[in-house]
């Protein structure tokens, strides 16, 4: 995956400004809220209906499944605490704060963005394996108790 500083219009993170950097920090924090809300609402789904299954090779898939999203869900919630901290060094540094050096900033925004790239790599990793075990559990279980009637 592509990291995002493709998304500064002049494609070079050292030359983008500090209203550039913010705007494209608040996306990610937006981007990041979505995705720790999606997984929190797919624990709470598998939660819900792993009580059905009854066979127990289904049931360690959905567990060790269930503990890569509260993992990934985790990671992504400290991603989100150090993007609001580096939304408050940034927007110091366009108030004009000198006790801000710019270029520890700058290496800062670039480890962070290489965290969050990977996050969302990780996150769609985890999807494909969401969708794979929920086939194979589908496939396998007798789920005619939890149709609707």
């Amino acid at each position: 995956m592509e990291t995002f500083r493709n998304r500064l219009k002049n494609g070079e993170i050292k030359q983008a400004n500090w209203q550039e950097l913010y705007i494209l920090t608040r996306h990610w924090k937006s981007d990041l809220e979505f995705y720790i809300e999606d997984l929190q609402f797919l624990q709470r789904l598998i939660d819900r209906y792993s009580l059905w299954i009854k066979k127990e090779q289904n049931s360690l898939m959905v567990n060790k499944l269930v503990s890569d999203l509260r993992q990934l869900s985790g990671d992504g919630k400290r991603i989100l605490d150090r993007i609001q901290d580096h939304l408050g060094e940034l927007a110091s540094l366009m108030n004009g704060d000198k006790g801000l050096d710019p270029e520890v900033f700058i290496r800062d925004h670039e480890v962070l963005e290489d965290e969050i790239s990977r996050f969302v790599k990780g996150f769609r990793n985890n999807r494909k394996e969401v969708y794979r075990v929920t086939e194979e559990v589908m496939d396998s279980e007798d789920l005619s108790g939890l149709s609707a009637e």
